[in-house]
Parts: C-alpha cells; structure tokens; sequence
C-alpha cells in the first residue's frame, strides 16, 4: 500500500501547502472524462442533506477548474470518482452500495472517493472493494478514518488512502461565501440534527431505533405534509443541548443574548431549502450546532461557532483536522 512520504510526528500525513491532495491527484485527470455517479438511494431521490451540497458545489470548483468533464458512463471515463460525503460507513446502505457498484463493475477503471468519513468496526471494508486491476484512492476527510483504514483493515494492493481537508473549504474565498458574510446578523442559531446520527446510542444500533423505522414506513408525500408541524414542535422543545447552547450563549458571547434564536435542523432537506439554509447561517451572529456542515459555513463566514462532538469521530476529527486554531470556532466535547 502507498502511504504519504510527509509524516507528522503521531504518524498522520501533513495537510499543509497551498495545493490539496485532492487537486494534485485530479490534476493527473486534467481536460480528462469522469464518471461521477449521483448519490442516490433506490427511488433515484439524493441522499444527503444541504449541507452535503456544500461539498458538491466545492467539487465543481475544481472540476471546472482543471477542465475536467462528466460522462454518463463509467466504461467512457478515465477516472470514476465517488463525491465526498460522511455515508461510507457500515451501518450505512446506499453510498456503499454505489462505491461498491462501481468498483467491482468497472475494475479496470481507476477510481477514487474525494474526501470522506470512513467507519467499518466490524465488517472488513476490502469486502466493499471486490477484485480490482485498476487503482482505487481512498481521501479521508479527518486523521480518525486515515488510520481507521490503514491499522484496521487489510486493503487489497491496488488501495491507496490518503487525507485531505473536507471539499467544502473549496467554497472558502467565493460568491457564495462573500455574499453570506455580508449579511446583516439578525439572530442566534441553534442547529441540532434530528436523523440517526442524533443520538449515539441509535447510531450504533443495527436497527437504527423505532423512529428510524416508523420514517422509513411513512409515505414521502405524508412526510412532507407532517414536516412543518414537526418542524414547529421541536423548535419549541428546550433540550440538554438548546440548555447548553444558552448557558455558552450567555458566557462566550453575552452581546448576543438578547437576539432572537432561530432553531431548527437545518441541515434536513425537509425543514428548509438549501437557500435557506445559507440564510439561516449567514444571518447569524453565533451558531451553534451539531450539524458538520453547518459549523463549516458558519466557520468560513467568520461567525463564532460551537460545533459540538457527535456519536463517532467525524466532527471530533475534522475539527482537529481542518478546524483547530482557526478564530472564532470551539469544540464542545460530549
């Protein structure tokens, strides 16, 4: 297996320099074709959330920025290339489901996965990779999947992992970015996530919990006519982190107390529209969330933000990986 030559003094590879890996490696691929499969479960409905569509928007930049073009088939491709996301995880079904349909239908085709969160504590990931002659690059996202990868598991010759910083931060210095940190700042935000990954306990669980079931069940058109009421309930709801979100309110940012709170996952496609969701963070005068994403925004935006640790180690280690020492940014550990 081929491992960065730049070490860190604890083993993880440097992310330092002004060009990522992720472009060094694509620029191999430079005015080449892609096969970039759409993340999308069995109905052909996205998967995701909108803070996953920061990290498709930041890939574009880079795709037109080396002048790299899509295909629609991965037989017409040089390159098939899997988007960042945080679903290659056991636990998880449709993203490994697409990753393994096109590594083992298209394994004469080099491949990669732009970076991501990586989680197997049981099932050998080499099982999701299948018999390849072409070389698959692995990018983590943060140091905890990096190593994950290469001290757990036994990956076939042809994988290769590497690290790099999530392709949002693509976003960082653009339109979309300029236009948000030029809001007013009218409010606080509190964004608390309300899927699977809410809650530690039911994320590690095979079953996934009764809620996650009973939603599976309901009728996409039903889901939709019950979401504003929900939406509705849950921002009235005081939890222990809307309790905690005001206790740090009032101890790191007093001059803010007095500004209205906007609450609300709005990460969940189903609470508000991506348009929205820049609006909600870009109006803020300090965010607090358990939502990735909406940390990262709230971070490039300048905002103060709280990003607080979730189940596993992904916001713990992308915090120390692409977060840490930036100004205005505190993690709050569980």
């Amino acid at each position: 297996m081929t491992q960065h030559k730049t070490q860190t003094p604890d083993g993880v590879p440097s992310s330092t320099g002004s060009t990522s890996r992720v472009r060094a490696f694509l620029e191999q691929y430079r005015g080449g074709k892609i096969f970039h499969p759409p993340l999308v479960d069995l109905q052909g409905k996205l998967v995701g959330n909108n803070g996953d569509r920061l990290m498709v928007l930041g890939t574009d930049i880079v795709y037109r920025d080396l002048g790299i073009r899509r295909v629609d088939r991965g037989e017409d491709a040089d390159l098939i290339v899997i988007g960042g996301n945080g679903g290659m995880l056991e636990r998880a079904y449709h993203i490994p489901r697409i990753f393994r349909q096109c590594s083992t239908g298209f394994p004469g085709v080099p491949m990669c996965v732009l970076p991501s969160t990586y989680y197997y504590p049981t099932k050998p990931f080499a099982e999701e990779i299948g018999e390849r002659s072409a070389p698959l690059t692995l990018f983590c996202r943060e140091a905890y999947s990096y190593q994950h990868l290469l001290e757990q598991h036994r990956l076939p010759s042809c994988c290769r992992v590497e690290l790099d910083r999530d392709m949002a931060f693509e976003l960082e210095g653009g339109d979309l970015v300029s236009r948000l940190r030029a809001m007013a700042l009218r409010h606080v935000l509190f964004v608390e996530r309300t899927d699977v990954e809410h809650d530690a306990a039911t994320f590690t669980s095979r079953s996934g919990g009764m809620g996650a079931k009973l939603r599976k069940r309901l009728p996409e058109p039903l889901k939709k006519l019950l979401y504003p009421f929900v939406k509705a309930a849950r921002s009235r709801k005081i939890t222990p982190f809307r309790e905690r979100c005001e206790l740090l309110l009032g101890e790191r940012c007093p001059q803010h107390v007095q500004l209205p709170r906007v609450v609300g996952d709005m990460s969940n496609v189903n609470v508000c529209t991506f348009d929205e969701f820049c609006a909600h963070i870009g109006g803020s005068a300090a965010v607090f969330t358990t939502r990735l994403h909406v940390g990262i925004l709230s971070v490039m935006l300048g905002r103060p933000t709280f990003i607080f640790e979730g189940p596993y180690h992904k916001i713990r280690g992308i915090y120390e990986h692409s977060l840490s020492g930036r100004p205005g940014v505190e993690f709050v550990p569980r």
